[in-house]
């Protein structure tokens, strides 16, 4: 590869140009021999890798876009965090406006810990029905309590 080359150069554009009508034919569902014959290589591994590298550019571009909101979102919530804290330092503020900055900052702060996978999952109660489950020193007391009887009921009475 020729690392002075122009973005712009035959070459660059003529690949560009073969993939976007790769990427196309391949969505119309022409199979890779196919995609070869019509653009006039002499094998599918050719258009296999035209393919395969403008879905790599677009995940590539779908990561970054996601990483670029991630990002604006976060500079929102700092500032919408840092004016519920101007707010809430402003001695002047009425009681029931603080109470309503201090919402506004958990709230914030709440989709922060979400928007960067912070907060542990919940867990979900699968077998009890929603009943409070027992403690662990009332699991070990019952399970003592179950092997007792089971003892007790092996206990030849005669």
């Amino acid at each position: 590869m020729n690392f002075s080359e122009s973005a712009t150069s035959p070459r660059k554009v003529s690949r560009a140009v073969n993939q976007e009508a790769a990427l196309r034919l391949r969505i119309d569902g022409r199979s890779f021999t196919e995609i070869a014959q019509v653009l006039g290589y002499k094998a599918s591994s050719t258009p296999f890798r035209l393919v395969t590298g403008a879905l790599d550019e677009l995940a590539a571009k779908k990561t970054e876009s996601a990483t670029q909101l991630r990002t604006l979102e976060t500079e929102r919530c700092i500032g919408i965090i840092r004016d519920a804290d101007t707010v809430l330092r402003d001695p002047e503020t009425k009681p029931a406006d603080k109470l309503r900055a201090l919402e506004v900052k958990l709230k914030a702060s709440e989709s922060l810990r979400k928007l960067w996978g912070l907060d542990a999952p919940a867990a979900l109660d699968l077998t009890s029905g929603g009943a409070a489950l027992p403690s662990m020193p009332e699991l070990i007391a019952a399970l003592r309590a179950a092997d007792q009887v089971g003892l007790d009921h092996n206990t030849d009475h005669s």
